[in-house]
């Protein structure tokens, strides 16, 4: 039982019902409350039942991180993922929610190298409306891209908007900003982006042919006034984008 004193006029928090704390299989709870004066008088009770299934997602069996070689290419485009021929690039498959679900999304990536950059290449099809941007970039529509040299900090994030607008943000102070570029185009029904991030700074120490780092790839939909909906290259299982824990591993051929 909790008890607390309620000021008249105004509410006070008493205690959080966490959900974590029931069987899976629950399917309903009861919430009863009890509201009395100084001299312990009921003044008003309140009883309502809960329909769990309703709020809690559907838990999906947890698979390994998603790995990938990203190949070398013949040619170097010098920093200009507009010159890379992306037929020679690595497709990341098996997009889905971060939560992992599956998604309807139309959604393609592809990576590739030259020694001295990483490119990406994003590109979502189908879509129907208008895209949900601003001038900023986690409040919109955006791709966010993560590196890190170890599943842990630092890591850095990169967000882009379809306006082209980037924001390049690091987990620790002392991880610096490494230049990356990035370019956007709607067209079609088509939002593509492209990226070029220098391998030498991209995690402490660089990156050549055989290193292997971490990071994820994330598209999220809608707007922070809409539904939203994350979409992940390699899903984590969690609401946020914000988990190096499971970042997926990339090996540079």
């Amino acid at each position: 039982d909790e008890q607390a004193n309620v000021r008249a006029l105004d509410a006070t928090p008493v205690a959080t019902i966490g959900l974590s704390a029931l069987p899976r299989d629950t399917a309903t709870v009861t919430i009863s409350l009890a509201l009395s004066d100084a001299e312990g008088k009921t003044l008003s009770r309140y009883r309502r039942e809960v329909f769990l299934r309703a709020w809690q997602p559907p838990r999906y069996e947890i698979q390994p991180p998603a790995r990938a070689l990203i190949p070398k290419l013949t040619q170097a485009a010098g920093g200009n993922p507009a010159k890379v021929d992306w037929s020679k690039a690595a497709a990341l498959a098996g997009w889905r929610r971060v939560q992992g679900g599956p998604s309807p999304h139309a959604i393609e990536a592809r990576l590739a190298h030259d020694g001295r950059h990483l490119y990406v290449r994003l590109a979502q099809s189908g879509i129907a409306g208008e895209l949900q941007s601003d001038d900023g970039i986690w409040t919109g529509e955006d791709w966010e891209l993560f590196f890190a040299g170890q599943r842990g900090t630092p890591y850095r994030q990169l967000g882009v908007n379809p306006k082209g607008g980037t924001l390049e943000v690091v987990s620790d102070a002392t991880l610096p900003l490494c230049g990356a570029k990035a370019a956007s185009e709607v067209a079609r029904g088509c939002w593509t982006v492209l990226v070029s991030l220098p391998l030498a700074t991209l995690v402490p120490g660089g990156l050549k042919s055989g290193s292997v780092f971490y990071g994820n790839l994330y598209r999220q939909t809608g707007c922070g006034d809409t539904y939203r909906e994350v979409i992940a290259w390699s899903p984590n299982y969690t609401g946020t984008c914000h988990m190096p824990e499971r970042f997926g591993e990339f090996t540079l051929e």
